[in-house]
């Protein structure tokens, strides 16, 4: 009988070293499945942050494109128009000349009008002088 009550007390105390087996794989279990609802509720926000950052860079791209779109047709624009201004930029070289000649020809004429006029108002003050004497006379 003793051999039986050791061999219950050996019993009892292998049961209990597997109940504090269970209890440490328990906690274990329920620290892994902690554990684990963080990672999946970080790893959610993550995933909501990178849609996020991919959502702007389609947007930047679609943008980008749109610009580069627009920059196409304003570099065709200004191909035609570089083309137009040299053109123009050539005619006015070949008119300057010309246009220098009118100028110095205005500066002349506005010289000789301001003579004209200061021998105008010579003459009339001399016709003033005259009709004065004569009047006086």
């Amino acid at each position: 009988m003793e051999a039986m009550n050791v061999m219950g007390t050996e019993v009892n105390e292998d049961l209990e070293k597997i109940d504090r087996q269970i209890k440490g794989i328990h906690i274990q279990v329920d620290d892994a499945l902690n554990a684990a609802q963080v990672s999946q509720t970080t790893a959610a926000f993550y995933n909501d942050k990178i849609k996020k950052v991919k959502d702007n860079m389609v947007k930047q791209i679609e943008e980008t494109e749109v610009l580069s779109k627009e920059q196409d047709k304003e570099d065709d624009l200004y191909s035609q128009v570089q083309h137009e201004f040299k053109s123009s930029s050539g005619a006015l070289e070949n008119v300057r000349p010309q246009a220098d000649v009118v100028i110095e020809l205005g500066k002349r004429t506005s010289n000789d009008v301001s003579q004209l006029r200061k021998d105008i108002d010579t003459l009339l003050n001399k016709m003033k002088e005259l009709k004065d004497k004569i009047s006086n006379f």
